[in-house]
């Protein structure tokens, strides 16, 4: 597109109508959507390997959470035993 079309002024009803389209751009992409939700959503097949992934990554999440847990206690221990060898070589000196 020229600059100068680019930097030009349009009337209202060109502006109106350039809104129209893509209002009807905008509607069109959500039929595409919903419409491919909705397919998505008719078959059993996909839902149950969909309720499946979920299943594995809700798992796996539980896992992380156990992990997570296990090594923070870990720290933990290690932080107290390090503060109470510390405290114990800062009082001899």
């Amino acid at each position: 597109m020229p600059e100068d079309e680019v930097n030009s002024r349009i009337s209202t009803r060109e502006f109106y109508i350039a809104l129209l389209k893509q209002n009807e751009r905008m509607d069109d992409m959500e039929r595409r959507i919903l419409g491919r939700i909705d397919e998505i959503s008719k078959t059993p097949v996909m839902v149950a390997h969909n309720a499946a992934s979920i299943a594995e990554l809700r798992d796996d999440i539980d896992n992380l959470k156990s992990v997570s847990t296990w090594w923070s206690g870990a720290n933990t221990a290690l932080a107290i035993i390090g503060g109470i060898i510390g405290s114990i070589f800062g009082t001899k000196q």
